[in-house]
């Protein structure tokens, strides 16, 4: 039921996104988020992992996590600032470059899918690629920090780019799973945690880009004293 209804989250976020309201579409966002991390616990918590489990998960992840943010994209292109390099009009084709993103993610969920005992990621998450998509387009419809040049045409096609290169990436990046009671153990999680409070106290919902960089970072720092697959 959590898995399906984060499904439902991206669903409703696409028509939103579609209607013009990327507010909206990226607060469904953050609830299949939300979706995404109770059937994982509520999985762990009953015993109940099972192959058709694991497989509805990544489904559900595609939509919410890789459709969804690659309509917000095409919204960015089409809609964001130009920096007098790339030129659109109404009919132009450019904001396609905002669907790289369902792509990139279904084939990272796919090699989620078949490498056995995960304990850490390769490859950017995609979860985390979309909440940063998402955070771009929250900013710019409500006129925030990512504004002018930081969400110009320009910059968004590098980020999409960029973004779906890391998803299938093998940059190794610590898992968010807690580990226990051990608070040495999960000092890389506690440290992301609260590097990522702070950013959204100053910065809200926009946060998520830079969440994305304390991220990478304290991977750096952290993989190489975790078990991290390669």
């Amino acid at each position: 039921l959590f898995t399906l209804g984060n499904l439902l989250c991206g669903c409703i976020g696409i028509w939103m996104t579609i209607m013009q309201e990327i507010e909206i579409a990226f607060y469904f966002m953050l609830i299949g988020v939300g979706f995404d991390f109770l059937d994982g616990m509520a999985a762990r918590a009953l015993k109940a992992t099972s192959d058709i489990g694991k497989q509805l998960d990544s489904l559900a992840d595609l939509v919410t996590f890789g459709v969804l943010p690659g309509f917000l994209a095409m919204w960015l292109l089409e809609n964001s600032p130009s920096l007098g390099i790339i030129q659109t009009g109404d009919d132009h084709p450019f904001a396609l470059f905002g669907l790289l993103i369902p792509p990139a993610a279904a084939l990272r969920l796919a090699k989620f899918n078949i490498t056995p005992d995960q304990k850490g990621f390769s490859g950017l998450p995609t979860p985390i690629s979309a909440l940063v998509i998402g955070s771009i387009a929250f900013s710019l419809e409500l006129e925030g920090v990512y504004q002018g040049n930081l969400a110009s045409k320009e910059l968004v096609l590098v980020i999409i780019l960029v973004i779906s290169l890391m998803m299938n990436s093998k940059i190794s990046l610590i898992s968010l799973k807690f580990s226990g009671l051990d608070i040495r153990q999960d000092l890389d999680k506690l440290l992301l945690i609260g590097g990522s409070l702070v950013a959204f106290v100053f910065l809200n919902f926009a946060c998520f880009p830079v969440v994305l960089v304390l991220y990478i970072l304290v991977s750096i720092i952290f993989c190489s004293k975790n078990e991290i697959q390669s």
